[in-house]
């Protein structure tokens, strides 16, 4: 099988030997071309004055062109099929395509801010909340130096669109800054200093010449506005040196400046007592148990047998009595005095009359 497979390349090898060779010949040629065009490509975009990040893109793009359809045309110098191939590169373009459509866009609007030139390198600029002076514009981001000197880096889509302010367009910029003076002040007398000493710094230009004017009564003090022009690259230190100089002339002339203070008092304040509200607790009354107490009941009973006797029982009762509801003792009822009649057989008896103290018994002979 080895020795087959072996004979149809040799035999492919020699019928196509003659292709094999004009391929490499075009190969070699068509790099060499591409080489040679490619330093005339970027001699004339040198002369035109173009941004450097877009002639690196431009030559990158122009060279990777060039490369690709070199080699197609070779594939097809050999009799290979394109068709196949061409689909399967185009599906993979579309897949790799859609895995960095961030990076895409990045270059896109790299290309679009390099053509339109929102600024260049070592203008200061402001994206959103991001300051800083412009060190490097690439196809993917731009490099910024903030003024602490720190390496920001913003991706081309963030800085395409967002809102830039390019400090560095114009030669000169306007430092505004306000002072206040006391309200015993003369304001006059205060503008007329304030314009002297602005007039008298180095960095502050004359045409346009400073604007001085009283801007507003505030809270505490007395509003001076100043306008001064400076050249662009001058600008902070213009700011420094009008701050330090009119200072120095309020203290010189005597001219009061305000700062806040706070007065702090304190107050008494009156303790409102508030009435103690009393709770009434409702406690239920338990009945008072009294120790028992004896009650005797004296009852006069006759004797039965024996005329003319007392005899007093004493019955003792224990009663609970309680305050709520004392409980009722029942009378006792007294046995009425029974007549007993004597057995004699002759006398007859007499009446008899019962006292309320003792039975009497008369018997007649």
């Amino acid at each position: 099988m080895e020795e087959k497979e072996l004979y149809e390349i040799n035999r492919y090898l020699s019928r196509m030997e003659n292709e094999i060779i004009a391929v490499v010949i075009s190969l070699i040629l068509g790099l060499v071309a591409i080489k040679l065009c490619l330093k005339l490509i970027k001699r004339m975009l040198l002369i035109s004055n173009m941004d450097n990040a877009l002639i690196s893109f431009v030559h990158t793009s122009i060279n990777v062109i060039l490369k690709i359809s070199l080699l197609l045309y070779c594939l097809q110098k050999l009799n290979i099929p394109l068709t196949s191939m061409i689909a399967v590169l185009s599906a993979a373009g579309v897949a790799i395509g859609l895995a960095i459509q961030d990076s895409i866009a990045n270059v896109a609007n790299g290309l679009v801010m390099i053509g339109t030139h929102p600024f260049k390198v070592g203008d200061y600029v402001q994206v959103d909340n991001d300051e800083g002076t412009i060190e490097e514009l690439r196809l993917m981001n731009t490099v910024l130096s903030t003024k602490d000197n720190k390496r920001l880096v913003l991706p081309n889509k963030k800085v395409f669109n967002s809102r830039i302010v390019n400090y560095n367009t114009n030669s000169l910029r306007r430092v505004d800054l306000k002072f206040t003076v006391d309200y015993d002040t003369d304001l006059d007398f205060a503008l007329k200093i304030t314009e002297r000493t602005c007039r008298s710094c180095s960095t502050v230009l004359l045409s346009p010449s400073p604007r001085i004017a009283f801007y507003e009564a505030g809270a505490s003090s007395l509003v001076i506005s100043a306008w001064c022009w400076i050249k662009t690259a001058e600008y902070w230190d213009a700011y420094f040196q009008i701050q330090k100089a009119v200072y120095d002339a309020y203290k010189a002339n005597d001219i009061n400046i305000p700062f806040d203070q706070i007065t702090i008092s304190q107050r008494e304040v009156k303790k409102v007592v508030k009435p103690k509200i009393e709770k009434k607790v409702e406690v239920k009354a338990e009945p008072l148990v009294e120790e028992p107490k004896t009650v005797v009941e004296k009852t006069t009973v006759p004797n039965v047998t024996k005329g003319e006797t007392k005899k007093v029982i004493e019955k003792v009762t224990p009663t609970v009595v309680t305050k709520e509801k004392p409980k009722a003792v029942e009378p006792k009822k007294v046995l009425a005095p029974k007549i007993v009649k004597p057995t004699s057989t002759t006398n007859k008896p007499t009446a008899t009359k019962a006292s309320p103290s003792s039975t009497k018994v008369s018997t007649g002979k």
